[in-house]
């Protein structure tokens, strides 16, 4: 797989690869070439057929395939919002959130609002601040970002802190977190015990670097 990340793939060499769950997971996940080669319309066409499918890893490949190259139809909120509101794992919600995150200015702000809501009400730590996350992205909505840090406090899995973390730049850009919560943000993770020394040295430096 790594020599595919080095060149364009030809349409011919992602029939091969897409005909295996793993090296599809990876070519999505680190090919490094989505919208300057030349295979947009294999991607559409994977999305389309398969955001909708039976299969959920299917319907997983499909939205994290949508979210890598920066395709977004109006029609892909359906397959999102029937994923939120069902039963399927925390794992595919996730995706979801991250699909919402990617997208948030071209959703309608009411139905996005509803269901990254409907998630923060979840007992999962990571199906809460991604959700949390996407609440304090909306123009017409009030900061909640010491409600995110509040949650935060309490939070055992380290993978909450970087995914707040990753988060900082776009919200300082979009000015939904002032300079005294990127301050506490800092506190928050220097006192937390569930995280590492160098879990705590790697995210305050990563704090540094997206809201320079």
């Amino acid at each position: 797989m790594v020599q595919y990340f080095k060149n364009k793939v030809t349409k011919e060499e992602l029939n091969k690869l897409f005909k295996n769950n793993t090296n599809k997971d990876i070519f999505i996940s680190e090919y490094p070439f989505f919208g300057s080669d030349d295979n947009t319309a294999f991607y559409i066409d994977f999305i389309n057929d398969n955001i909708l499918n039976n299969s959920v890893k299917l319907k997983e490949q499909a939205i994290e395939l949508s979210i890598a190259v920066g395709i977004f139809k109006p029609s892909y909120i359906n397959a999102i919002k029937e994923i939120v509101y069902s039963r399927r794992g925390a794992w595919i919600k996730l995706t979801c959130l991250d699909w919402l995150f990617n997208f948030f200015n071209r959703i309608p702000e009411d139905v996005y609002l509803e269901m990254n809501n409907y998630l923060a009400q979840s007992n999962n730590e990571l199906l809460k601040i991604q959700s949390l996350i996407n609440i304090n992205l909306a123009d017409n909505h009030e900061s909640i970002f010491n409600e995110l840090i509040d949650f935060c406090q309490k939070c055992k899995d380290s993978a909450v802190f970087y995914r707040l973390v990753r988060a900082l730049s776009i919200l300082d850009a979009r000015k939904r977190i002032t300079t005294q919560e990127i301050s506490k943000t800092h506190d928050v993770i220097n006192r937390t015990p569930y995280l590492s020394s160098s879990q705590r040295w790697e995210l305050i430096n990563m704090i540094d670097s997206v809201t320079k």
